[in-house]
């Protein structure tokens, strides 16, 4: 039980940003899951541990702790470990420009993810990190449909609204590509807006801070102005049938993606 709490209080301290007491509470929890001979777990606790660092910008620690949580996974066969450590070693990979071997590494885990007994928030995030190497391989059309049925499937399973979030700004990072660039700043409005008190990532936040940056060289101030009004009038379910509009899907309550 005290491992139980510990893990959920680490998992809390995450989503707020404190990372400094995540990392605390994972490894209080990984220590005595240890001690109760709980190692299955301790995979997926050191994965956690190595996703703080990352958030908290230090690529080198979460390299470092992600190998030692791959290792765990494949001694004790822990399948969901395994998917999760595969989308954090993608998403490592991409940011250090390894396109090809992170799209490698992300399809192996798309295509090992039903080994397990995912939670959906597994497919959600896989999705939206697919989407990102498809624009990285100079494909951002591919990429929104994709980013859409993540959308679409982090609505039916009722993800957090940081993971919400993280998917509207992944669709508002794909637009410009396709010359889109005012859709873009609406659902980066819109984004802040599902997210509300919901920090980001230090990567999340250079991500958006680039993109903010982009959108006000394209756009007007007033046409800037403008859809970022209109993002922040904007639920999560309304900016995601924005999305759906602008990847040629249906939806139903769809948002227009007219200028």
């Amino acid at each position: 039980m005290r491992a139980q709490v510990r893990s959920a209080s680490g998992e809390i301290a995450m989503a707020r940003g404190d990372y400094a007491s995540a990392r605390t509470h994972l490894e209080a929890a990984h220590k005595l899951g240890q001690e109760l001979g709980a190692y299955a777990e301790g995979a997926f606790l050191v994965a956690r541990l190595s996703e703080v660092a990352y958030r908290a910008g230090d690529a080198a620690n979460a390299e470092r702790l992600l190998a030692r949580a791959d290792e765990e996974a494949d001694r004790y066969s822990v399948w969901d470990a395994r998917t999760y450590v595969r989308f954090l070693q993608a998403t490592l990979l991409l940011d250090r420009g390894e396109v090809a071997r992170a799209r490698e590494v992300c399809d192996l885990a798309v295509g090992r993810v039903s080994d397990g007994t995912p939670p959906p928030v597994f497919r959600v995030v896989l999705g939206g990190l697919s989407a990102r190497i498809s624009v990285a391989e100079g494909d951002p059309a591919a990429a929104l449909p994709m980013v859409d049925e993540a959308l679409r499937t982090a609505l039916a399973a009722g993800c957090t609204e940081q993971i919400l979030g993280a998917q509207l700004e992944g669709a508002a990072e794909v637009l410009p590509a396709l010359g889109q660039a005012r859709p873009a700043a609406v659902l980066l409005a819109a984004a802040d807006a599902v997210r509300g008190l919901v920090p980001r990532s230090v990567p999340e936040r250079s991500a958006v801070d680039a993109l903010a940056e982009r959108l006000s060289a394209a756009l007007p101030a007033a046409d800037l102005a403008a859809a970022r009004e209109r993002g922040a009038a904007l639920d999560g379910g309304r900016a995601a049938a924005l999305v759906a509009v602008l990847a040629g899907g249906e939806h139903e309550g769809g948002e227009s993606a007219g200028e």
